[in-house]
C-alpha cells in the first residue's frame, strides 16, 4: 500500500480527494398529483443543507400538486403530533443532522411545487449520486403493477400510457442506480414502488427475501407478503438490498432504503440515512480490493495461568476457564480471514509484542506500519506498549492510516512505567481507567444510533428495533449521530461491559475532522458508558493535511462475539473496510504557483487577501464547473470554530469574506471542501 508523505511548508495549501459523497446531485421524483409536502420538503431541504444539488422531477415538467392531512396542516403542527416529540425537537434534530436551521417560512403547504423537468428526459443515473422517491398517495399510480389509471383533469390530465411510461422509467433508473452503487430512498407510499420492480431475467421482486417498511396500513403488509418481502411495520426506516440472485446484487447491497411515514422527524432521519450511505460507503472496486491488516497483540491466552495477576498472559480470564476462556487475537484474525458474502479480502499479519523486535524510534515504527492499510490494536495490558509504539500509531493515523481498537484496547492500566495515555488522549478520546475499573458479563442491547453509516449498516439485516432505553433519559445521543427517534435498529449481545468506560474530557462530537462520530449505544447503566459502544473518527494534525481514520468497538471479550454473532462479526469487518479508505494526499507550496488547483481544476483558490489580516480577509475563488462548496474555519489545534459558507456555486468568480473579529491573534485553518476534494489554507490573524 502506498500512503503519500508530504513536505511541510510554512504556508501551505493541502489538496486531496475524499472518498464519500462523489457526485453531489440527487434525483428527487415527486408524483405529478398528490405528493405529500412534509416528505418532499424536509428531504429536499436536508439534502440542500448537506451540500447536494437536488434535481426535482415528475411525470411532466411544469408543477406537482402538494397536500398534507388534515388539509391546511403545517410542518410545525405535524411535528407536534409525533408521540413524545415536538416541533422544537424537530428543529434541533434538523440542525444537528444537516448543520443548518429549519426555515420556518417553509411550514405552510403550497398548492404546487415547481419542477426542474420531466423524469422522462433522464436517460440514466449518470451524474447523480442517488435517487429519492417522495411519498404521497399520488405516487401509487406509478407502481409497475399492470394497472395504470389516468391521473389529473383538464390540462393536467395524464393518460394511462403516460403513467405506464413513467412507471417503467422509474424502474429503469432505479435498477441503474443500484447497478452503479448509488442509493435509493423510497418514502412512505413510495416505498412500495421498488417492491413492484422486477430484477431482469428473474421476474422476481427486486426486494424478494429482503426487508422493507412503508405506509402503515394493512394493505402494505398484504402487498409485501405477496412478493416475498419481509415487512417491518415498526421501523421508521429500513436499509435493505436487492434480491441476491440479481446480477448486480453486490453493487446495490445495503443501498435500498424504505421509510415508513410523513412525520418531519422521521423524514429527516431517513434522509440522513440516505446521506450516510453516500458519504460513507466505499466504491464496489474498493470493497473488493485486497486490504492489508496488522493486528498488534500480546499473545495467545495461557489457559493454564490466565488470572489477572499473571501479566505475562495478556488477556485475563475474568470469568473462569474452560468454556469461559475469552477471545484473543486469533479470533479477530480468523474473522477477518474468513470468506463471507461481503466481498472483502483481508490479508492479515500480527505482531506479538512479546516476541517482535521493533525499531527504537517511533518514526521508524510508524514507517513499518505504513505498509498496512489498517492496524488493529488488541492489547489488554499496557506492558510493552511504550511511548514510542503509541506515538508511532498516532503518527500512522495522522499520515492517513486506519486504526481499530477492540474492547480492552482502551483499558488503561498503569504498571508504574507504562500506560496507554497517548493512544487514549491523542487518538481515541475514550478509556476504561484501571483505578475505577469494574465490569459486567451480561446480555445487553446494542442500538444503532447512526443507521446508514457503512460500518453500522452494510450487509446487516436488523430484524430487531428497540425503544429508546431509560438510560437515555437526560443522557441523549451525542451530536453527529442520527438518533432523534424512539425506535432504533438493534441487536443482542452477550459480552463484557466496562462499567467505567467513558469519553475523556475535552472531546467533541460531530461529523467533522477530529470529532467523534457515534455509531452504537447500549441500554445499560451507568450512563457514562451508554454511548461508548462504538464510534469512528476522521483524524488529522492539520499541519500536513493528511487524514486518517480511527474506530473503537467495545464488544470483544467473548469468543462467541467473533464466531457466532452474525451482526457484530459484520460490524468488525465493515469497520476494517471503512478504515482502509483513508485517502492519499498531495501538498503544494503556494510559492510555486500563482493559484493552486485541485486535480480536476474545477475549483481554483486564487487568493486569501490580505493574509496576515485584522480582522477581515477575503477568499477569492474561480469556479470552472458548477458545484456545492462548504467553507469552515478551524483553530490550529483542529477545533472547528464556525461554518463560513455553504452554497451551490455556478461557474464564475466569487469573493467570500471571513471575519475573525471575535477571535484572538494566531494561526487559523480555512477548509474548503466539495464533492471530490478538500483543501486547507493557513491564515494569520494579527490584532
Amino acid at each position: 500500500m502506498y500512503k503519500a508523505r508530504n513536505v511541510f511548508f510554512t504556508i501551505i495549501l493541502c489538496l486531496f480527494p475524499i472518498l464519500g459523497i462523489g457526485q453531489q446531485k440527487i434525483l428527487l421524483f415527486v408524483s405529478y398529483e398528490d405528493a405529500y409536502y412534509s416528505e418532499y420538503i424536509v428531504a429536499l431541504e436536508g439534502l440542500k443543507a448537506s451540500g447536494f444539488d437536488v434535481d426535482v422531477r415528475s411525470a411532466r415538467a411544469d408543477s406537482s400538486s402538494i397536500y398534507m392531512l388534515p388539509l391546511g396542516t403545517t410542518i410545525s403542527e405535524t411535528a407536534n403530533t409525533l408521540n413524545q416529540n415536538s416541533y422544537e425537537q424537530f428543529n434541533a434534530q434538523f440542525n444537528n443532522l444537516f448543520g443548518s436551521s429549519w426555515d420556518e417560512q417553509l411550514n405552510s403547504t403550497p398548492p404546487y411545487i415547481h419542477l426542474t423537468g420531466s423524469i422522462l428526459d433522464i436517460e440514466s443515473m449518470e451524474g447523480y449520486a442517488g435517487m429519492v422517491i417522495a411519498g404521497g398517495t399520488g405516487i401509487l399510480a406509478y407502481r409497475l403493477d399492470g394497472e395504470y389509471l389516468e391521473q389529473g383533469t383538464g390540462n393536467r390530465l395524464q393518460s394511462e400510457g403516460h403513467i405506464k411510461q413513467v412507471a417503467e422509467k422509474l424502474q429503469q433508473l432505479g435498477l441503474d442506480a443500484l447497478q452503479h452503487g448509488k442509493p435509493i430512498l423510497a418514502q412512505c407510499h413510495g416505498a412500495s414502488l421498488p417492491v413492484f420492480w422486477k430484477s431482469p431475467f428473474l421476474g422476481e421482486s427486486l426486494l424478494k427475501n429482503n426487508s422493507a417498511t412503508g405506509y402503515p396500513e394493512a394493505e402494505t403488509q398484504t402487498i409485501l407478503d405477496s412478493f416475498g418481502v419481509n415487512y417491518l411495520p415498526n421501523s421508521v426506516a429500513v436499509v435493505s438490498s436487492p434480491i441476491a440472485d440479481w446480477e448486480y446484487a453486490q453493487n446495490g447491497k445495503s443501498l435500498l432504503i424504505t421509510s415508513r411515514d410523513w412525520y418531519p422527524q422521521h423524514v429527516a432521519y431517513a434522509t440522513q440515512i440516505f446521506i450516510n450511505t453516500i458519504q460513507s460507503y466505499p466504491s464496489l472496486e474498493h470493497r473488493n480490493a485486497e486490504k492489508t491488516v496488522l493486528i498488534i497483540h500480546g499473545g495467545e491466552i495461557d489457559e493454564n495461568n490466565c488470572n489477572a495477576s499473571n501479566r505475562d498472559n495478556d488477556i485475563p480470564c475474568n470469568y473462569g476457564t474452560g468454556t469461559q476462556i475469552p477471545a484473543d487475537y486469533r479470533h479477530v484474525k480468523g474473522l477477518l480471514e474468513e470468506e463471507l458474502t461481503d466481498g472483502f479480502k483481508f490479508t492479515v499479519n500480527a505482531w506479538d509484542l512479546r516476541s517482535v523486535t521493533l525499531p527504537a524510534s517511533g518514526e521508524e515504527i510508524s514507517n513499518l506500519l505504513m505498509d498496512y492499510d489498517v492496524v488493529v490494536f488488541f492489547k489488554h495490558w499496557s506492558t510493552l506498549v511504550n511511548n514510542e509504539l503509541q506515538n508511532a500509531i498516532v503518527s500512522y493515523a495522522q499520515k492517513g492510516g486506519g486504526v481499530l481498537a477492540l474492547h480492552h484496547g482502551l483499558y488503561n492500566d498503569f504498571n508504574g512505567i507504562q500506560s496507554k495515555d497517548i493512544l487514549i488522549h491523542q487518538l481515541f478520546g475514550a478509556e476504561s481507567a484501571m483505578s475505577t475499573w469494574s465490569a459486567s458479563l451480561t446480555n445487553y442491547t446494542v442500538l444503532s444510533t447512526n443507521y446508514g453509516h457503512f460500518v453500522s449498516s452494510f450487509g446487516i439485516d436488523y430484524s430487531q428495533f428497540s425503544s429508546e432505553p431509560s438510560s437515555f433519559s437526560g443522557n441523549p445521543v451525542k451530536s453527529g449521530s442520527n438518533g432523534f427517534i424512539q425506535h432504533f435498529p438493534s441487536f443482542q449481545i452477550f459480552d463484557e461491559l466496562y462499567n467505567n468506560m467513558r469519553f475523556v474530557d475535552g472531546v467533541t462530537f460531530g461529523k467533522g475532522l477530529n470529532e467523534i462520530t457515534p455509531l452504537f449505544s447500549n441500554d445499560q447503566t451507568p450512563t457514562n458508558l451508554s454511548h461508548t459502544t462504538g464510534f469512528v473518527k476522521r483524524i488529522s494534525s492539520l499541519e500536513n493535511g493528511d487524514e486518517g481514520r480511527v474506530a473503537y468497538m467495545q464488544i470483544g471479550e467473548r469468543k462467541e462475539s467473533f464466531e457466532s454473532n452474525t451482526i457484530y462479526r459484520q460490524v468488525v469487518r465493515n469497520a476494517v473496510a471503512w478504515l482502509s479508505l483513508a485517502p492519499t494526499q498531495e501538498t503544494t507550496s503556494i510559492f510555486e504557483y500563482e493559484s493552486i488547483r485541485n486535480k480536476s481544476e474545477n475549483v481554483v483558490l486564487t487568493s486569501v487577501y490580505p493574509n496576515p489580516f485584522n480582522p477581515l480577509t477575503r477568499i477569492a475563488l474561480t469556479i470552472k464547473e458548477s458545484t456545492s462548496l462548504e467553507m469552515n474555519v478551524y483553530s490550529i489545534t483542529g477545533e472547528k470554530l464556525f461554518l463560513a459558507k455553504r452554497d451551490y456555486f455556478t461557474e464564475g468568480e466569487y469573493t467570500v469574506p471571513i471575519d475573525l473579529s471575535d477571535y484572538a491573534s494566531g494561526v487559523y485553518i480555512l477548509e474548503i471542501r466539495s464533492a471530490t476534494f478538500r483543501m486547507t489554507k493557513k491564515m494569520m490573524l494579527i490584532k
